[in-house]
């Protein structure tokens, strides 16, 4: 009989100890879907903005208004009172019109610097070369202060229509979030909120869109629309040690539960 309780508690030990391996696998993983949902929330949060943009560029240059204008057949009045439409979305900081003679319209109106020249500008060479809308990187803006990125298409072989789009509700994600980051597609960050992980890493550090220190972990996601990098990061130290304290709990009940089986059957043995 004790050896037959020998026995039951070496296997309620073995037994044990392939739950707890079990275990921490299936907590592992969890870890690191929370983590990476965490990543792809702030995304998504991302594309959401971009889409958002992109879609007002398209309705915008779709406007009678505007296409009159390019025919000639409208007023400056007229596409201004059209373009003042769209500044009921917040996030619109300034949304224009210009052309290769170097004429703006802006709502809201501002007096560019005589220097100014919208065909010199990197948004409107961009636009000129390509079919769709075009999305610039993040920059401060020089009149607000925001981080905006510019958003411009192409409506003839002449004229552009361009978007500021400030990111404002992308400020209040990040609020939500800690330790994230957002480069442009030079690799230049550009947004950055962290409190307890280091988010001194760079794009080309990643590999397969993850990159680890001794003690910290990266994830990165590009958008979807332009070429902006997202990055994640997250103390894997304090995240294994939330791992390691639920391991040593079911260790202790394993081991509990093997004395207490193999005490019961030694007396039952002597009885």
């Amino acid at each position: 009989m004790k050896k037959l309780a020998l026995l039951m508690s070496v296997i309620i030990l073995v037994l044990g100890g392939i739950n707890i391996k079990m275990n921490m696998d299936k907590n592992h993983r969890q870890v690191e879907k929370e983590n990476t949902q965490t990543l792809n929330r702030f995304v998504a949060s991302m594309d959401m903005i971009e889409s958002r943009a992109k879609e007002l560029v398209d309705l915008a240059s779709e406007e009678e208004a505007v296409k009159l204008y390019l025919d000639g057949n409208f007023s400056r009045e007229e596409i201004v009172e059209t373009l003042s439409l769209y500044e009921e979305d917040g996030s619109v900081d300034f949304i224009y019109y210009a052309n290769i003679q170097d004429e703006i319209i802006s709502v809201p109106h501002f007096d560019p610097p005589s220097d100014y020249k919208p065909t010199t500008r990197g948004w409107y060479k961009m636009a000129m070369a390509s079919l769709d809308v075009i999305i610039t990187d993040i920059y401060i803006d020089a009149f607000t202060g925001d981080k905006i990125m510019t958003l411009a298409k192409a409506l003839n072989d002449e004229s552009v229509l361009g978007l500021d789009y400030n990111l404002k509700a992308l400020d209040d994600t990040i609020l939500t979030l800690e330790n994230v980051q957002i480069f442009n597609s030079d690799g230049s960050r550009v947004i950055e909120e962290f409190t307890s992980v280091p988010m001194d890493v760079e794009v080309d550090d990643f590999d397969q869109g993850i990159f680890e220190t001794e003690h910290y972990k990266y994830y990165k996601a590009s958008a979807k629309i332009s070429d902006k990098v997202l990055v994640y990061g997250v103390d894997k130290i304090s995240q294994e040690k939330l791992l390691t304290s639920s391991t040593v709990q079911r260790t202790i009940v394993f081991l509990l539960l093997s004395s207490f089986v193999y005490l019961v059957l030694s007396k039952i043995a002597k009885t």
